[in-house]
């Protein structure tokens, strides 16, 4: 797993685009700490944080389709 400290946007954790091991197989989704943190400042960090956008793009969007089987043809 990895975590994105919404504070300073650094990433920790053996989950980052540069760990080799993973491949392009990035299977964790985009969450906040709704109440507690607001989505859309959530959002921003996330954007902020020098993530490339392919990965970006399954964890916004692509890994959710997946795990709920969502038609969005």
């Amino acid at each position: 797993p990895f975590l994105l400290d919404p504070v300073t946007t650094k990433i920790y954790g053996d989950l980052l685009p540069e760990n080799p091991a993973l491949g392009s197989d990035f299977r964790f989704l985009f969450a906040t700490g709704y109440p507690f943190c607001p989505i859309g400042e959530t959002l921003d960090r996330v954007l902020a944080a020098g993530v490339p956008d392919d990965i970006l793009t399954k964890v916004l969007r692509d890994n959710a389709v997946s795990l709920f089987e969502l038609d969005v043809a």
